[in-house]
């Protein structure tokens, strides 16, 4: 299945249905994820559950959360490192953050990789190796093409893609 994302709305490719809409508020990470008729349908946002000194601003001990709306885990990410930047074999970069690339994302008892390959297409693959999701960026035209090879529900398609720029956000450079 073929589905458009624009502005934070999903549609099948060749419709005009809404079937999922991405709302997030400008001073927060947190996204909802709402249907059509803008019933709250699922909360993603990032979080650092051990904030030891030692693990502060380490990537590896995030999880961006996939929660529906009796709270309830419905997928989680796990993001990692790049080829060659794991600070923990190479040392901290002295200008920069170790660049993220992927994350492992567990959604039910099944386990996926969801990779940038850069900042305009992005892939999910199974156990097996088996690309079952692409998301690609339109170019000129905007919005984002999401290829479903799984028949993931729109909302959790939308939720997958939320994580997605959490990993680029990841790779920001950050001012203070």
């Amino acid at each position: 299945m073929r589905y458009l994302l624009k502005s934070g709305v999903l549609c099948e490719e060749k419709g005009t249905k809404i079937l999922s809409r991405i709302k997030h508020t400008i001073w927060c990470t947190s996204k909802t994820v709402v249907l059509s008729d803008d019933t709250p349908i699922l909360k993603i946002t990032i979080r650092d559950p051990d904030t030891s000194e030692d693990k502060r601003g380490n990537k590896r001990f995030r999880e961006y959360v996939m929660l529906d709306r009796n709270d309830t885990l419905i997928a989680v990410g796990y993001p990692a490192y790049a080829e060659g930047e794991d600070p923990d074999r190479n040392g901290w970069p002295i200008c920069r953050m170790p660049r993220v690339d992927h994350a492992i994302v567990q959604i039910a008892e099944a386990t996926f990789l969801l990779t940038m390959h850069d900042n305009r297409h992005y892939s999910l693959e199974d156990r097996d190796g088996q690309k079952i999701l692409q998301i690609i960026h339109m170019g000129l035209s905007g919005g984002w093409l999401l290829e479903d090879e799984y028949d993931f529900r729109p909302e959790l398609l939308s939720g997958l893609f939320v994580f997605c720029r959490f990993i680029e956000q990841e790779n920001e450079f950050m001012i203070v």
